[in-house]
């Protein structure tokens, strides 16, 4: 059976993504630091399709991603800002499809470094499938009409006219 590990399982988004893929008949992998919190989510979840796993994700996903076989990794463990991408090469090096929610620009922008071994591997890499970033995109494309086509290309483009914080200190 196709499993998902959602990494921080059980915090405000893991939550809402458990119950999503369970509705749909999905099993879940519920994992976090904390067994009571991602044993109270696990029961509320529909019997069969939701187990957990209690481990700090720094120290130990590559061992409980040979022990728990998932197909796909969730990850909604911020903060993305100030974050590496061990998480999602770990995910490469197993085999298993990668999804983040991250809201970092640069974090975001430059995961395409992972592509290439992403591709050797056949998963895909996923990141910014948060709020933040979709808002920006659809935002970004209900404006583009405004612009001409010489004037922005691309989301990329659009991004790179506009400063970032740090830009005006």
């Amino acid at each position: 059976m196709n499993k998902v590990l959602i990494l921080g399982g059980y915090g405000n988004f893991g939550k809402r993504i458990a119950r999503l893929l369970t509705r749909q008949n999905i099993a879940v992998i519920i994992s976090g630091r904390d067994a009571n919190k991602a044993k109270i989510l696990v029961q509320a979840l529909p019997d069969g399709l939701a187990e957990m796993a209690v481990f700090d994700v720094r120290q130990t996903l590559a061992t409980r991603l040979s022990e728990l076989a998932p197909t796909v990794v969730i990850n909604t463990c911020g903060p993305f800002q100030t974050s590496d991408y061990a998480v999602a090469e770990t995910c490469i090096e197993h085999g298993v499809h990668y999804i983040d929610l991250a809201d970092g620009r640069d974090f975001v922008t430059n995961i395409p470094v992972l592509d290439g071994r992403a591709k050797r591997n056949n998963v895909a890499v996923i990141s910014g499938a948060s709020t933040v970033p979709g808002l920006s995109s659809a935002v970004i494309e209900h404006l583009r009409p405004q612009f001409s086509d010489t004037a922005v290309q691309t989301v990329d483009e659009l991004f790179s006219l506009m400063k970032k914080p740090s830009d005006n200190e």
